[in-house]
């Protein structure tokens, strides 16, 4: 989960009371990724109202600002927690840069076979809606219930190859580029790697902050400009 710029305006058929239009604009806001996992190209998602229209929320049913692109396994568990663990869910919204969401929560995944996903606040005292959203997006990779576990782990596989892809690059810098052309070429595929709308963006900015402070890596992550 990530910082996005939500786009404006918003979508004209939304204020006739239609979604025609408004799935393939939040698409390419989110560059095709599930506002929560990060998960690139979702082979189902939809469009999620970030606060419930259920409960007196149907006012919001065709509010912009309401609207995200979800994967399904993210909607799912959204909706189980909120409607069994935590009925007063508050999160972290994505597009408030107010709080730049890789400052105040930490991703951490190594690449490695079998490893857990980990989610945990960067304060020891962090707000309800740091707490919140780390509860979330730990039942999203670690869920344990029959239903959804199995998806779980297939979303908690991906985000494994996907850092060991960035663990390679990082390898072949480091070990594997013997002239000044070919390490600009690898140091350019880690830039895409590290870019907004790489798949999992939010676990290999940790891993660059955890594992290269100080190094010209830190130069290639994302900007989040603080509002």
């Amino acid at each position: 989960m990530i910082n996005i710029q939500r786009t404006t305006p918003a979508p004209p058929s939304l204020a006739s009371e239609s979604f025609t239009g408004v799935k393939e604009v939040l698409i390419k806001m989110q560059f095709n990724k599930c506002y929560l996992c990060e998960r690139k190209d979702p082979d189902t998602s939809q469009i999620e109202h970030f606060i419930p229209t259920n409960n007196g929320g149907e006012e919001l049913q065709y509010v912009w600002e309401n609207l995200f692109l979800a994967c399904d396994h993210c909607n799912s568990i959204k909706n189980n927690v909120s409607d069994k663990k935590k009925p007063t869910l508050s999160l972290l919204v994505c597009t408030d840069f107010s709080t730049i969401i890789t400052d105040a929560i930490h991703f951490y995944c190594e690449g490695k076979p079998r490893e857990k996903v980990v989610i945990t606040p960067v304060l020891d005292e962090p707000c309800q809606n740091v707490l919140d959203t780390v509860f979330l997006l730990n039942s999203i990779f670690n869920y344990h219930s029959e239903s959804l576990a199995f998806d779980a782990k297939v979303l908690t596989d991906e985000v494994i190859k996907e850092m060991k892809k960035l663990l390679d690059l990082l390898h072949d810098y480091e070990f594997g580029s013997y002239t000044p052309v070919n390490k600009e070429g690898v140091l350019m595929k880690i830039t895409q790697e590290l870019s907004v709308e790489s798949p999992f963006t939010a676990f290999k900015i940790w891993y660059i902050k955890r594992n290269f402070e100080g190094s010209e890596f830190m130069d290639l992550l994302p900007r989040f400009v603080k509002s």
